[in-house]
């Protein structure tokens, strides 16, 4: 699976997951999850590469109870790889 098609599909879990979704040029760090009044905003940089936009989203889906949700195989193997690495 491409990276770009991984990209989409983890931003459309984070939609399910309700959190809200900004593009924004941030330097090319990755961005990042925050709580702002009480809402999760995942901040996307869009300077970054397409992988380390991938990084940053999984990492803040991780966060989130997952485990009854439906994820294909190849995301299921990058959350899991995620979380051991922690």
């Amino acid at each position: 699976m491409k990276i770009e098609d991984k990209l989409e599909y983890v931003l459309e879990l984070a939609n399910k997951l309700g959190l809200e979704i900004r593009f924004e040029h941030l330097g090319g760090g990755g961005g990042g999850l925050c709580q702002l009044k009480g809402t999760s905003i995942m901040f996307i940089d869009i300077d970054s590469e397409p992988h380390k936009r991938y990084e940053t989203l999984l990492s803040a889906v991780v966060g989130f109870d997952i485990d009854s949700m439906y994820i294909i195989p190849e995301i299921r193997d990058d959350i899991s790889e995620l979380k051991d690495s922690k």
